[in-house]
């Protein structure tokens, strides 16, 4: 890793964000190109919530929603969430909240992994981006920008981060 950073610091940190973000953007493409079905796992704990809304099992033999492709893998306090949400604002008003801060999570982390200075030395962290992760809308990027959000408010007191 060190030899990456030092080459990686050599190079201007706008050059350097750009070759540790082609992968990215290749997947990107590819996703364009031959498209896949967005937000599945979003869907699948959409399908949870629906289920206990109607008194169902979140967890069946078969998937209740099979349209989508994905089980419902979470724990049941992402149904519970998302059945709550369903009996406020309905299927589409989930969706649009959902997309509304899985956007702002999404570009806030992209904000604050492309900003000057330090550049450089973040930019062979850009190749783990993966649009594998991003497009069936997994709640782990909802959790690491969290955590990422989290770090950079307890900065001074780190600790904080510890679990209890």
């Amino acid at each position: 890793m060190e030899k990456i950073t030092a080459w990686a610091e050599r190079l201007p940190p706008g050059l350097a964000a750009a070759l540790f973000l082609l992968p990215f953007a290749y997947a990107a493409l590819h996703q364009l190109l031959w498209p896949k079905p967005w937000f599945t796992d979003f869907y699948a704990v959409a399908c949870a919530g629906d289920a206990l809304v109607h008194n169902m099992p979140i967890y069946p033999p078969k998937p209740a929603c099979p349209v989508f492709g994905t089980a419902f893998v979470y724990p049941p306090l992402c149904a519970q969430i998302s059945a709550w949400l369903q009996a406020r604002l309905g299927l589409g008003g989930e969706t649009a909240l959902y997309a509304l801060v899985y956007a702002g999570a999404l570009l806030g982390v992209l904000a604050v992994l492309l900003r000057r200075p330090g550049l450089g030395a973040r930019a062979p962290f850009l190749a783990a981006l993966s649009v594998s992760g991003i497009r069936p809308g997994n709640l782990s990027v909802l959790l690491h920008a969290g955590i990422l959000f989290t770090s950079r408010r307890c900065a001074a007191r780190p600790l904080l981060l510890l679990p209890p």
